[in-house]
């Protein structure tokens, strides 16, 4: 049975933890309470998610020492893991409690540089897993090499697959993946600040920005009747699930088009608008 979710961790780590008393300088620090967990923004919700006994699979590059580590980590956990390949070493992180004050001390080491051909070859294996999953789950940062429309492409490769695509990240990765389309993006206010240059100091502004037109890219926001199948509104530009909630732009098309959108979103607004005003009273 495939598994129904992927997750993928371009830039994953061994996360380092132990403790000391206190955190001086100079002296040598004798730590206790010493551990290693596998590490990275798509690789946690693996681990999470396998936890809750969902069907999930991690797709990493893996360098060839702490990589090698990094898998038999998971493996202990019960993760299912795709690793791909690099020259490079995976990278490591680590923290350090001091009991005297209970301040934590975070470290987060550089990754390793990935040439074109290992970031291609990560991409190149989800378009080619035997069985699509349904859900394609990208979480993280990005390595030295890898470009910023890394997401961006990872989108397409999902969306061929028929899978939706959930992304966490930020920046300029952040903004091209949501130009391309995803399915779900978290940003944080930090994130949607440096996304939209603006300060965001209300709630409303938040509201506000997160409707900007890149959020809901042609295809996104699919109309059809059954919601299992990938639509998300109705015939009507009703959301399912969510009372008062309406679409009416390029989004609710049932699939990314190739010629220009203007002409059909033109007819999309001119045939909703009255169903919204009658909805609205």
């Amino acid at each position: 049975m495939s598994a129904a979710i992927l997750t993928v961790t371009p830039n994953p780590a061994i996360d380092l933890s132990a403790s000391t008393q206190t955190v001086t300088p100079e002296h040598k620090l004798r730590c206790t309470d010493v551990r290693r967990d596998p590490g990275g923004g798509g690789i946690n919700v693996a681990r999470v998610l396998t936890r809750f006994g969902v069907r999930c699979r991690a797709l990493y590059p893996a360098g060839p020492v702490l990589g090698r580590l990094l898998r038999q980590l998971l493996d202990d956990e019960g993760v299912s893991s795709i690793p791909v390949e690099i020259a490079g070493e995976t990278r490591e992180s680590f923290t350090v409690l001091e009991h005297a004050s209970g301040r934590e001390y975070r470290f987060v080491l550089s990754g390793p540089q990935l040439q074109r051909s290992e970031w291609q070859a990560c991409l190149d294996a989800v378009a080619t897993l035997p069985e699509a999953p349904a859900w394609v789950v990208a979480s993280g940062s990005l390595p030295a090499g890898v470009p910023d429309d890394f997401f961006a492409r990872l989108a397409r490769a999902a969306r061929a697959r028929g899978a939706r695509m959930v992304l966490d990240t930020s920046g300029p990765p952040l903004a091209a993946a949501l130009e391309e389309g995803v399915y779900l993006s978290k940003p944080n206010l930090r994130e949607l600040r440096e996304l939209t240059g603006l300060p965001l100091e209300a709630e409303q502004d938040w509201v506000r920005a997160a409707h900007l037109h890149y959020f809901h890219p042609a295809g996104s926001c699919a109309m059809g009747r059954d919601p299992a199948a990938g639509a998300v509104t109705d015939q009507l530009g009703r959301v399912h699930g969510i009372a008062g909630l309406m679409v009416a732009d390029a989004s609710i098309m049932p699939r990314v088009t190739a010629a220009n959108t203007n002409i059909p979103t033109a007819m999309i607004g001119y045939r909703l608008a009255r169903h919204f005003v009658e909805a609205i009273g």
